[in-house]
C-alpha cells in the first residue's frame, strides 16, 4: 500500500498538469459546494430545513458551473448543515462540539483504565469523522448517526471533576447566557421566515 502512495505521488509531481484538468467528480462536488453556499446565503439564519436540498437544490442550479441537476446531499457536513439549519444549526454543531472536547478532557483527568481507554478510542473515532465530514454528508443514514450516537454519549457522560466548593445549581450567568441565546434563536427564526415559508 505503502509503495503504491508513493508510485501515485511521483506520477502527479513528474506531471502536475494532471491536476488542471478535474474530473466529472471533481465538477460535480465543486458545484455542490457552490450549491449549498448559494442556498445558505438564500437563509443564513435558520436554513431551508432537514431534508429540503433535493428541493431547493434545482432553485440555484442555473448558477453553478457543471454538476448535477438535483442533488439529495451536498458531500459536505458542514455545508449541509448550513443550508439546511442556518447559523443557529452551527452554531448548535460548534456547541456540541465544545460539550464532546470538554468531555475529553474530564476524561483525560480520570485515571488510567478501561472505561477512559474507551472514552479516548471514541474521541478518536469521532475526530476522524469530523474530519471524514468534509468531503461527504452521511448524517442522513439512521445507521451511521446512531454509530455516531454511542462514542457521543460516552464522551458527554464523562464523571464530573468533584468540586465541594461548587453548587449543583446552575449559576445566574449561565441561566442568563441561556436565555439569551434562546431569545435570539427565537428572533432569528421569525426575521428569517419568508413570505413564502
Amino acid at each position: 500500500v505503502r509503495r503504491a502512495f508513493v508510485l501515485d505521488t511521483s506520477v502527479l509531481l513528474a506531471d502536475p498538469s494532471a491536476l488542471q484538468y478535474p474530473s466529472l467528480g471533481d465538477v460535480q462536488r465543486l458545484a455542490m459546494l457552490q450549491g449549498g453556499w448559494l442556498l445558505g446565503l438564500q437563509r443564513p439564519w435558520v436554513g431551508h430545513g432537514s431534508g429540503m436540498v433535493p428541493f431547493v437544490y434545482p432553485e440555484v442550479r442555473a448558477q453553478l458551473l457543471g454538476g448535477v441537476e438535483t442533488s439529495y446531499q451536498l458531500h459536505n457536513a458542514y455545508v449541509h448543515q448550513w443550508a439546511t439549519t442556518g447559523v443557529l444549526g452551527l452554531v448548535a454543531g460548534m456547541t456540541l462540539g465544545i460539550a464532546l472536547f470538554r468531555g475529553v478532557r474530564r476524561w483525560l483527568r480520570r485515571p488510567a483504565g478501561l472505561p477512559r481507554v474507551f472514552a479516548l478510542g471514541s474521541a478518536s473515532a469521532l475526530t476522524g469523522y469530523a474530519a471524514m465530514a468534509a468531503t461527504d454528508y452521511q448524517l442522513d443514514v439512521i445507521g451511521i448517526l446512531a454509530a455516531l450516537s454511542l462514542p457521543a454519549a460516552l464522551l458527554l457522560a464523562a464523571p464530573a471533576v468533584s468540586d465541594p466548593a461548587a453548587g449543583s445549581r446552575p449559576s445566574l450567568s449561565r441561566k442568563i447566557v441561556g436565555l439569551t441565546l434562546l431569545c435570539a434563536g427565537l428572533a432569528a427564526i421569525a426575521v428569517d421566515r419568508g413570505p413564502d415559508r
